[in-house]
């Protein structure tokens, strides 16, 4: 069987493949891109990136699976006597495979290939076992949570109850707005603000528990919570990203106060030229499980910069544009259990996927100007969503077709699991300009909006409208 052959049989059931496979996705990639086209028939960018990792495992693990993909391509659906056995492993001449329509379902490849029912994939040994009878790959535990999570969140629900007047605020007090949100180890949240006290902190009742940070920052954006509690803050204005302890003592600082980097950005006369060094209005940051620190750089440049554990330089990707790997405004990022980087290319309305290296991999088009994103324990990923009528320059005229700011769920193939927000920005649990997102270890949701300079200062919504909101996560029992 040479190359194509498998490559067709193999993409009928590469989203399988995409959690089975735990390999590099990043090689072969121009010959697949290609190829899928050609032989495989596939029309989804998530089906070419699993396509992707199953040809960098290696031609003879692929046969084996290949092997499963051929006979189930001569008959293709269960019968009702296979049906009956359900329970357990494939009984010896129980097994048949009927001339009836083959849906592709997951759950009966999964079976076909080793007699398993998804409740028994959904422990980690059942889906163990399944992978080490069909190939000699090594499996992570951090692999099974990703496959597990993915056999049973087509039927997950996520729903959320929005908390109205969650927050309490030290009388007096104001937000301004919200730019960013986070959450540390004791669900303590953390609101980076535009107000007079740039860090307010609460508990998770919406108590307050203390203030820090007046003084320091230029203009509040970007906030991540690493696993330690160390906060990091951007600074888009003063071009600095400064890391804290969660009482507020300042431990280090990233780029040069007010010395941003050539890029040929003018403020509201030149846009990006060239990507540059760290930083020019940089807007965010996030770590990967290692401890290394990857910072999107942002409204002055169009790249990530990658940092060491130690805080030390190592390399940059990206440049201004549309293509592949090319960023206009590159506004939040976040990173997997994988270390897959995904970056909210805002103005190019798309999330973009990486490798650890900066490679590549895929985007999604299905949000408008996302503003932040967040991952959570379950692999779930929460984008917040701007929309067209917030943010936008005093000229350019708001419709009411116009789409309007939301929060999506996404999983981390990019396929949707539930969307919220209305028409109506100032109502409880809709937005105007959702700007940093967060969801604590109850898996309880903030959302921070910027609604002061996304439009409150020119009478789009009022000035009191909600800059911070709390939704609980309901959950069946």
């Amino acid at each position: 069987m040479n190359v194509g052959q498998w490559v067709s049989v193999c993409g009928r059931c590469a989203g399988l493949l995409g959690w089975l496979v735990d390999a590099p996705r990043s090689y072969l990639k121009s010959w697949c891109a290609r190829e899928y086209r050609r032989v495989a028939g596939l029309h989804d960018a998530f089906d070419r990136d699993c396509l992707v990792a199953l040809l960098s495992a290696g031609a003879d693990h692929a046969r084996r699976l290949c092997g499963i993909f051929m006979k189930m391509q001569r008959g293709n659906r269960l019968t009702g006597e296979q049906q009956q056995h359900r329970g357990g492993r494939k009984q010896s001449g129980k097994f048949r495979l009927s001339n009836e329509p083959f849906q592709h379902s997951r759950d009966t490849w999964l079976w076909a290939a080793g007699g398993y029912t998804p409740g028994i994939l959904a422990r980690k040994g059942g889906v163990k076992s399944l992978v080490r009878r069909c190939t000699s790959w090594p499996i992570s535990d951090s692999l099974v949570a990703r496959g597990c999570s993915k056999g049973c969140r087509r039927v997950a629900r996520i729903e959320f109850e929005v908390i109205q007047g969650w927050e309490k605020l030290p009388e007096g007090w104001r937000f301004v707005e919200v730019a960013g949100v986070a959450t540390d180890s004791d669900d303590r949240v953390y609101a980076f603000n535009r107000g007079e006290h740039p860090m307010i902190v609460f508990d998770a009742d919406g108590s307050f528990i203390e203030a820090w940070g007046e003084g320091i920052f230029t203009n509040p954006h970007g906030l991540h919570i690493g696993p330690d509690d160390r906060v990091y803050a951007a600074d888009n204005f003063d071009h600095t990203v400064r890391v804290f302890s969660r009482s507020g003592e300042l431990l280090e600082t990233l780029g040069e106060k007010d010395k941003p980097a050539d890029t040929g950005f003018v403020a509201g006369m030149t846009p990006v030229q060239y990507g540059g060094d760290p930083f020019n209005m940089v807007t965010n940051v996030a770590l990967s499980r290692a401890g290394e620190l990857y910072v999107s750089d942002g409204y002055g440049n169009a790249r990530v910069h990658k940092f060491s554990s130690d805080l030390e330089y190592e390399f940059s990707w990206g440049e201004p544009g549309t293509g592949p790997g090319e960023f206009r405004l590159p506004h939040a990022i976040a990173i997997d259990e994988g270390d897959r980087i995904y970056v909210a290319d805002r103005e190019n309305s798309r999330v973009q996927v990486f490798a650890p290296d900066g490679t590549y991999i895929t985007e999604w088009n299905h949000v408008t100007r996302p503003d932040d994103l967040f991952i959570d324990s379950e692999g779930f990923i929460y984008v917040a969503e701007l929309g067209e009528r917030a943010g936008r320059r005093p000229d350019v005229e708001i419709l009411p077709h116009m789409p309007h700011a939301r929060v999506s769920v996404l999983d981390l193939d990019g396929e949707v699991v539930t969307r919220f927000g209305g028409d109506d920005p100032v109502r409880p649990g809709n937005f105007f300009a959702p700007h940093g997102i967060w969801a604590d270890s109850r898996g309880d949701l903030y959302v921070a909006e910027v609604v002061y300079s996304a439009g409150g200062n020119r009478g789009l919504v009022p000035l009191d409208c909600h800059a911070l909101q709390k939704f609980a996560r309901i959950r069946s029992e």
